[in-house]
């Protein structure tokens, strides 16, 4: 009875070690928040937003109107640098947002951020500050 009870055990014991070592299996379409490489602009965020600096218009209505703020955008960083789902989550006029972007759409790709050292897609939230 003894080497029955033991075999159970011993058999019990593999059994659960076996289920312990599953791979995990990831999203390759997951949109990641956080990673340890963040995105960055290809030629660095100060030549970004000179980028953005140099071709913004300011819409003529805003401008007669003295509208001024800052136009927060989501976008997500793709896995070869190009910026998707690009939307305004907050801005003082819907022209500003717009014309933010238009500018940003344009601006060209990125670096894209990695995970685990793997490219992975990352939402990332983009300013832009409208001034008279």
């Amino acid at each position: 009875m003894k080497k029955y009870f033991l075999l159970a055990i011993l058999l019990f014991a593999n059994i659960s070690l076996k289920a312990q070592n599953t791979v995990a299996i990831t999203d390759t379409n997951a949109v990641y928040t956080a990673v340890e490489v963040q995105p960055v602009p290809t030629n660095g965020s100060a030549a970004f937003y000179k980028y953005i600096t140099d071709h913004i218009q300011y819409p003529a209505r805003e401008k007669a109107d003295h509208v001024q703020g800052k136009v927060i955008m989501q976008v997500v960083v793709e896995r070869d640098g190009s910026l998707t789902d690009i939307k305004v989550v907050r801005t003082p006029a819907e022209a500003l947002g717009i014309e933010a972007v238009r500018v940003v759409k344009a601006a060209g790709n990125w670096t894209p951020g990695t995970q685990g050292g793997i490219k992975r897609r990352v939402q990332y939230f983009i300013p832009v500050n409208f001034v008279l």
